[in-house]
């Protein structure tokens, strides 16, 4: 039973007031794979807090998509950053040149998003163990962590960095093992942009830090372990209480 890290399996960004984007599939994506899609966005909530400003991922197979966590930077509405995890275990093959969509609830002009495939042990499900958010005004996106069980589990950051994508590529933390999110608008002023970015690791421990270092911006983060069940296991989201970086529960 193990995690694999694979590839980038389609990234798109644009600067048009609208509310959906997407990205063709660069290639085939096989049953029982897992798609990790990280979606960077102008915010329009203006609190620290899972707004459900994404509303759906989906993709011409009909494989569902979960939210795995989502999270605003509190500014005012269009002057910062949303960030949003979603996941799915794939039950119908993709195809290249497959389009994924994501939709937002409403419209808004940068936006960034990155679908990434790993892999697991045969017959094996995902769920989700713990998540954290934060958001940073002005500089690094600065480092989040969890506490899980001392096993092997998933990690992935993602956060959304308002500025041009002159400031790509980032430097992912030391320990993780790959830079998986790296994509963003560019042109006008710097606050009109917004770049996706993001880091995973296959780590077995109990704490397993992300401190990605990019130029200061506006961010919103969130760091997810997702956990492998193994065939014939039931599996569960053990995350009950979600924390966010000031130590409040959502």
């Amino acid at each position: 039973m193990a995690w694999t890290i694979g590839n980038t399996i389609a990234v798109n960004n644009e600067k048009i007031s609208d509310n959906s984007l997407q990205a063709q599939a660069l290639e085939v994506v096989s049953v029982g794979d897992v798609l990790i899609v990280g979606i960077a966005s102008d915010n329009t909530s203006t609190t620290f807090a899972d707004n459900s400003e994404v509303l759906s991922v989906t993709d011409p197979r009909g494989n569902t998509y979960t939210k795995a966590r989502e999270v605003n930077n509190a500014a005012a509405a269009g002057a910062s950053c949303t960030i949003s995890l979603w996941y799915s275990q794939i039950t119908t093959a993709i195809q290249i040149n497959d389009l994924f969509t994501v939709t937002w609830v409403s419209s808004r002009t940068a936006k960034s998003f990155s679908v990434q495939k790993f892999t697991m042990a045969a017959g094996s499900t995902v769920s989700i163990q713990a998540g954290i958010s934060s958001q940073v005004d002005g500089g690094a996106p600065g480092s989040l962590d969890l506490t899980t069980p001392n096993a092997e589990f998933l990690w992935v950051r993602a956060f959304a960095h308002e500025a041009p994508n002159t400031d790509l590529p980032f430097t992912k933390t030391a320990a993780y093992s790959t830079l998986i999110y790296s994509d963003g608008t560019s042109g006008g002023g710097a606050a009109s942009n917004m770049c996706i970015g993001g880091e995973a690791d296959v780590f077995t421990g109990t704490t397993n830090p992300s401190n990605p270092t990019i130029a200061n911006a506006d961010h919103a983060s969130v760091l997810v372990a997702f956990k492998e069940n193994a065939a014939g296991s039931t599996p569960s989201n053990a995350g009950r209480g979600w924390i966010n970086s000031k130590g409040g529960w959502f």
